[in-house]
């Protein structure tokens, strides 16, 4: 189904709706959409007095993290972990190149290809990023379980959100 077939059938089942069923959408803590970008907000300047220590934004953490986590990949394979075009990463990982964080290199294979790794001095930054996590969750005030709770519920809600 196209993105307009779904949102002209939800559309039509809206106003289909008697007014008395209706939800009421004025005011702002009602709405799933204020309450996850304030959340995200939040939760970004959290992180912003660690990050400004280890001399990194919160986009720069986010690449350090996933290549962490899966090692050298190529820049498409990260943009499509990160939901991000090669425009948006471009500048992020010369910049992270220029800090020593990580290198770049065409591929051998397909010289289109640009595949990136983390230097050891990114790899050093393991241990404070662990502490600096366990900081923020501990403000968070959520144990493991309902973070992967969570966790999951947002996912899937990303998932629904990038299929309509």
């Amino acid at each position: 189904m196209l993105r307009s077939e779904y949102y002209g059938e939800l559309r039509a089942i809206i106003m289909k709706t008697p007014l008395a069923e209706k939800p009421k959408l004025s005011l702002k803590d009602e709405r799933i959409c204020f309450a996850l970008y304030s959340s995200s907000k939040a939760v970004t300047n959290l992180y912003q007095p660690y990050l400004k220590r280890m001399n990194l934004t919160y986009l720069q953490y986010v690449v350090l993290i996933v290549l962490l986590e899966h090692g050298r990949m190529s820049v498409g394979n990260l943009g499509k972990e990160l939901y991000l075009d090669s425009g948006t990463l471009t500048p992020v990982l010369k910049r992270m190149e220029g800090l020593g964080l990580l290198s770049r290199q065409r591929s051998s294979e397909d010289e289109r290809k640009v595949c990136i790794d983390l230097t050891n001095k990114a790899r050093l930054l393991r241990d404070e990023i662990a502490e600096m996590q366990f900081e923020v969750s501990c403000v968070v005030g959520l144990q493991n379980p309902q973070i992967k709770e969570l966790k999951n519920q947002l996912s899937e809600l990303n998932k629904r959100l990038r299929r309509g």
